[in-house]
């Protein structure tokens, strides 16, 4: 089904189409209300065709994770059918920017070259994320904690990349996209073992057929890394030479790419996306409380805690393998 039929959908089922919201792949988004009700929802909408890998039990099995979540950092899915030769998946809509969009931005290299490029329409997000460390440290706890809720639940996501956050102008970033997720607990038939998501944000182990929750902790880290430095690891090289030669590229040190990002913010995202599982943070519960910790003593103003609390957090610092030297995030030292 050819693009521009796809422009002239403006009933699907109970939903009214009201506008194109966008479009990737074999898939378009649409903004749609539902009859009988007032608030519009996300519409992703797939044509059915022989040429296209999509079934019907992958859009129901998006439904049945989401169900399973309640969390305020995740978009779980409300609805989902096949009406005219279309799969359909209703969705919350966030009115905020894509995360990818940010780092697109800031990186010279891979900015739009035309200025009409939808890209800009997210320029609103570059100055809230460049060089805002207590911004990257509060992006850390809420996704971590999103994580947190899918590994419960016993869903492992697969494809954590900056093109499936969104985050809205009050700062709220949104998990999305379970299209890949596998449910360790799942039904018989909603468990999907031989997908990957996309190659740039895979561990090495992925690549020998391993897999566990410590996966998604890399490529949370690894997408945190990028919104840090405003820049992709590995440049421009595509994602088919990195599934064929992973174990040739080792994962560079953030301060390697961008030296102002302070020291323990560095430590911790470095050890989240470790190509060695047993050096990351060993379950998202673990990443969770080191981004929480940075965040506590960024907001105490642990100049004057560190005297009275000094011993506790350096034992605190250790269980989390981060160095425990009193370091400030703006990397001068607390006791000087």
């Amino acid at each position: 089904m050819g693009r521009s039929s796809r422009k002239k959908l403006q009933q699907l089922g109970r939903y009214r189409i009201l506008g194109e919201l966008g479009s990737g792949g074999m898939s378009t988004v649409y903004r749609a209300v539902a009859q009988g009700a007032d608030e519009h929802v996300a519409l992703k909408v797939t044509p059915v065709d022989n040429s296209i890998d999509v079934e019907i039990s992958d859009y129901q099995r998006e439904v049945m994770m989401g169900r399973k979540l309640n969390h305020p950092n995740i978009i779980s899915p409300l609805d989902h059918g096949c009406v005219d030769g279309h799969i359909f998946l209703a969705m919350p809509i966030v009115d905020g920017a894509t995360l990818s969009n940010s780092t697109r931005l800031r990186d010279h290299s891979r900015k739009p070259s035309s200025s009409r490029s939808s890209a800009y329409n997210d320029a609103w997000i570059v100055p809230l994320l460049d060089g805002q460390w207590d911004r990257i440290i509060d992006i850390g706890v809420q996704l971590s904690g999103a994580l947190v809720a899918c590994h419960s639940a016993g869903i492992i996501h697969r494809d954590i990349k900056p093109g499936n956050l969104i985050m809205d102008r009050s700062g709220q970033v949104y998990l999305m996209d379970f299209g890949l997720a596998w449910m360790r607990r799942g039904p018989v038939g909603l468990e999907l073992e031989t997908r990957d998501g996309t190659a740039r944000y895979l561990p090495p182990e992925v690549f020998d057929g391993r897999r566990d929750e410590r996966s998604d902790v890399y490529s949370l880290g690894l997408t945190i890394h990028e919104l840090t430095t405003g820049r992709k690891v590995w440049g421009d090289v595509d994602h088919e030479t990195i599934r064929e030669c992973r174990p040739e590229y080792e994962m560079p040190l953030i301060r390697s790419m961008r030296s102002d990002v302070p020291q323990e913010l560095a430590d911790c995202i470095d050890k989240a996306c470790a190509d060695d599982p047993a050096e990351r943070h060993q379950s998202a519960q673990a990443m969770l409380e080191h981004f929480t910790l940075l965040q506590e003593r960024q907001n105490s103003g642990l100049r004057k805690l560190m005297d009275a609390t000094g011993a506790y957090e350096s034992c605190r610092l250790s269980q989390l393998g981060a160095p425990t030297a009193p370091y400030a995030l703006d990397g001068s030292w607390f006791g000087s």
